[in-house]
């Protein structure tokens, strides 16, 4: 017998919806990850996760923990689903 998951899975892929999915299952794991305060992942397509930080001055701090960040993001995901993750400084809006 299926899983639930496994059911969800195979339905997600037969409508075509696996890829949506996907990216809000990485999206909203991303809190999870212990480190992560102050960044926010945005975009996650072809196995490259996009994540914005807020000051320029983190840049060296976030690259340097970004093989560990992605290793425990997959660990969350049961798998090997983020690939490399890219970091960019957040844009500030006038008010």
């Amino acid at each position: 017998m299926k899983s639930l998951r496994q059911t969800l899975r195979s339905l997600a892929r037969h409508l075509g919806l696996e890829t949506a999915v996907q990216e809000a299952q990485v999206l909203s794991r991303w809190r999870d990850v212990p480190g992560t305060r102050g960044s926010r992942a945005v975009r996650f397509r072809d196995g490259v996760l996009v994540v914005l930080y807020r000051y320029p001055f983190e840049r060296d701090r976030w690259e340097k923990q970004s093989e560990h960040f992605r290793t425990t993001l997959n660990t969350l995901l049961g798998g090997e689903v983020v690939r490399e993750i890219r970091w960019h400084l957040m844009r500030r809006t006038a008010r």
